[in-house]
């Protein structure tokens, strides 16, 4: 059995040479990035504000890495540690790193315009409107699946619930201290508040709070209203996302986002200090086809390529990260090195899944089937409970590790979740703007609008009884939704390289890639959806589809126009 100490050295050098080379190219070749370029005047949303590129850096990284890089990381490893970890390796360092340099570029070039408003501006508003479709679906389901998630993860680990409440009070308070100045917010936001974060955690730990109980509206012996625990907190955290949503970044949710990357240091150098302290061997086989478990391919790639190449992560570069750029230079240290530190966490949950048993034989009872593998907020559980095994290798308390990581995994959720609203309120705004609907557009509508959405989609049931996840269709259609919209970043950013008259192939390339791999998942999906009579979730996922290949058609027809009538930059 390999050492998993080799995987993460080697892990470490491809990414240093990476950064290093390959980045430099993607920099200075394709997307020739200029310190001294000045960005258009905005447009709709707030105006941009030059922010330290570390903070824009941990606050960009916290919101990539969501649960569905722990979990879709966790899941790969059911076929063997081999192809989710050159995945992750690879795709994190080409790819991933490509997508995630490109949307920030992109969000730089044409600041304050979002995919949409970029497919309008360059194709007519059938491909904008196509576009919307796609982005709304994404963000309602983000949202809506991240605020289960969290409640689910509040309900499973009552011993943090105190301590998460507690760092967001701390954080919200701070946040006036930190509006001095980014140097004071820098000292606030990754010294003060992770210190009195870890000492609430160690004061909390041992008060759990649990909600109990559960409320049902019956009329005529059916059941209207089902509101259980998970159903409050949903409510509480969307709350927190609505009330984060109001405020400016400095003031919540960028501290907040950096707490949680300095967290997620924390957790990595804890979990990759276990490994190559212990040095586990790999419990896991490097291939394997456990029974009744869907074919490696494509899957292995859809459920890696929901974290590595998501497409909220152009949403968040364009709508959010962007706009807090000092120059485009920092697009490479942000954007690629953004994807570079997801790709670290990927690994960490890779190792962790593969080499954090005792042996193979408890590995195979834990990856029995794949059943076993569709509550996300149970695999969430399972990888906290592989870095809690890895932990106590370096003499860790396993009660303190346990709760050190679950907090970590429940800020990673509740930070990409708020971003998620504040995305989707500014969508909603544009959607007001096209369609010229005021009374959506007044005071806060769009943002009461987004929450809302968000609280009915968590707390609907179309399985009569059983919680959203995989099993009844809101993960799958999500995960193909996201990677439709990641095709459609791709070509975004292939068309203003066009109209530049700039390189362009190392774009399309992984466009092609996530873009056959997405409809030769859709397609099998279908088929399970007819089996189960899931005719809504045909439907929606059919119009997502059709929406982002009309309007990525309409793109590579326009990159063809474009090509030869613009000066090259």
């Amino acid at each position: 059995m390999i050492n998993s100490a080799i995987l993460l050295i080697t892990t470490a050098a491809v990414f240093i040479l990476g950064y290093r080379y390959y980045a430099k190219f993607l920099a200075a070749a394709i997307f020739r990035l200029d310190n001294n370029y000045s960005p258009p005047p905005t447009g709709a949303g707030p105006p941009p504000i030059a922010v330290n590129r570390h903070l824009v850096f941990g606050h960009h990284l916290a919101m990539l890495a969501a649960g569905t890089t722990l979990t879709g990381a966790a899941i790969a490893v059911i076929w063997g540690w081999v192809p989710a970890f050159l995945w992750v390796v690879v795709a994190s360092a080409s790819a991933a790193g490509t997508y995630g340099l490109g949307g920030l570029w992109l969000g730089f070039r044409q600041r304050g315009t979002s995919p949409a408003g970029l497919a309008g501006l360059w194709l007519g508003p059938g491909a904008r409107a196509a576009v919307l479709v796609v982005t709304f679906v994404v963000l309602l389901l983000l949202t809506a699946l991240l605020a289960r998630l969290a409640a689910q993860l509040l309900d499973l680990y009552p011993h943090v619930v105190l301590a998460f409440w507690a760092q967001i009070a701390i954080v919200l308070a701070l946040g006036r201290v930190s509006a001095r100045g980014q140097n004071v917010e820098i000292a606030v936001s990754a010294v003060l508040a992770p210190l009195l974060a870890l000492v609430g955690l160690w004061l909390f730990k041992k008060l759990p709070f649990a909600l109990g109980g559960a409320l049902t509206l019956d009329l005529g012996g059916a059941t209207l209203l089902a509101f259980d625990n998970i159903a409050l907190w949903v409510v509480l955290v969307l709350t927190l996302g609505f009330a984060s949503a109001r405020l400016p970044l400095a003031r919540l949710a960028r501290p907040y986002g950096v707490l949680t990357a300095v967290q997620l240091a924390i957790a990595l150098v804890i979990v990759f200090a276990a490994i190559l302290w212990v040095h586990p061997p790999m419990a896991a086989p490097q291939f394997a086809a456990p029974q009744d478990t869907p074919d490696v391919l494509p899957w292995v790639f859809i459920t890696l390529i929901s974290g590595a190449i998501a497409g909220f992560h152009l949403l968040i570069a364009q709508g959010i990260s962007a706009r807090q750029l000092r120059t485009e230079t920092d697009a490479r240290y942000i954007g690629y090195g953004g994807a570079l530190g997801e790709g670290l966490v990927a690994v960490a949950v890779v190792i962790a899944c593969a080499a954090g048993f005792g042996g193979y034989d408890e590995w195979s009872r834990a990856y029995a089937g794949w059943d076993g593998l569709q509550n996300l907020s149970q695999v969430t559980a399972f990888v906290v409970e592989r870095w809690v095994y890895l932990a106590k290798g370096l003499g860790i308390d396993a009660d303190a590790a346990r709760a050190f990581f679950a907090l970590l995994v429940l800020n990673l959720s509740v930070t990409t979740l708020e971003a998620g609203i504040r995305l989707q309120r500014n969508l909603l705004r544009e959607l007001s703007e096209t369609y010229r609907s005021e009374r959506l557009a007044r005071g806060q509508r769009p943002l009461l609008l987004a929450v809302g959405l968000a609280v009915a989609v968590a707390l609907y049931d179309p399985s009569g009884g059983r919680a959203p996840s995989p099993d009844n269709g809101f993960w799958p259609l999500f995960g193909l939704a996201n990677h439709m919209l990641a095709v459609l970043g791709f070509m975004l950013a292939a068309m203003l390289l066009a109209r530049l008259r700039r390189p362009r192939a190392l774009v399309i390339a992984p466009m092609l890639v996530v873009l056959a791999l997405s409809l030769w998942a859709l397609v099998l999906q279908i088929a399970l959806w007819r089996s189960q009579q899931r005719w809504g979730m045909i439907a929606v996922s059919v119009i997502v589809a059709l929406a982002a290949l009309w309007a990525l058609a309409q793109g590579l027809l326009g990159m063809r126009q474009t090509v030869h009538n613009t000066p090259e930059t």
